[in-house]
């Protein structure tokens, strides 16, 4: 009895699915086809900084600064907090107070490859905004696929991928403080490098936790 129609496309259907799993299976099998590599995460403990808010124009001139170093990859980060401005006119103030602040990281690497890098920021406490400006900002060896320039809701971001086994970014951000001078202000500023050390994907999240108290909270 010969095979009906609806049966021979049957079998051609199975057919179709098995062969590509079963090459697959032995793709896999023979090393030929590697499973994705596994990510591992390192976050650093936050570092801590904090001032007493002025009630004047005053030039801070401080650098925040963090590293993470080994045999594989050195990332040097920091936040330079340079100037406090009150009811500065020039946006992105808009007669509002605020510091200028200069964020950047540098990464060496010494054994794999970079993948990408990532900078973001959100006020934590109190009502504040950060803006991430690119007209002064100095890139070597990345290029940026996708940022948010203005925090919201949501954190300001850039993101950009790692071109080089040695890359800096650096840029200038604007946290502009949206109410009176009695509440505090905190905001979280991120970097994340993620580079494949030749087994394994490894990201590294270093946070940095900036502060600016009120005078009456300061003496308190």
């Amino acid at each position: 009895m010969g095979i009906s129609a609806r049966n021979k496309w049957l079998s051609i259907s199975l057919l179709a699915i098995i062969l590509p799993i079963s090459t697959l299976a032995a793709l896999k099998f023979s090393g030929i086809l590697r499973e994705p590599a596994p990510l591992e995460t390192i976050t650093q403990n936050a570092v801590n900084w904090a001032m007493e808010r002025p009630s004047y124009h005053a030039t801070i001139d401080h650098t925040v600064e963090n590293e993470y170093v080994t045999n594989e990859i050195r990332v040097g980060m920091h936040v330079y907090v340079w100037t406090y401005y009150e009811n500065a006119l020039a946006p992105p103030y808009n007669g509002r107070d605020g510091i200028c602040l200069g964020v950047g990281v540098n990464i060496t690497i010494l054994k794999g490859f970079g993948v990408y890098l990532v900078v973001k920021g959100l006020p934590t406490e109190g009502n504040s905004t950060l803006y991430i400006s690119m007209q002064f900002s100095d890139l070597c060896n990345v290029s940026i696929v996708k940022m948010k320039q203005i925090s919201d809701l949501e954190e300001a971001y850039l993101k950009a991928y790692i071109l080089s086994l040695s890359s800096f970014a650096q840029m200038q951000c604007y946290w502009t403080f949206n109410n009176d001078a009695l509440e505090n202000q905190t905001i979280t500023i991120s970097f994340e490098v993620l580079y494949f050390d030749g087994t394994v994907y490894q990201k590294i999240v270093s946070p940095f936790n900036l502060s600016v108290f009120s005078g009456s909270t300061m003496r308190d």
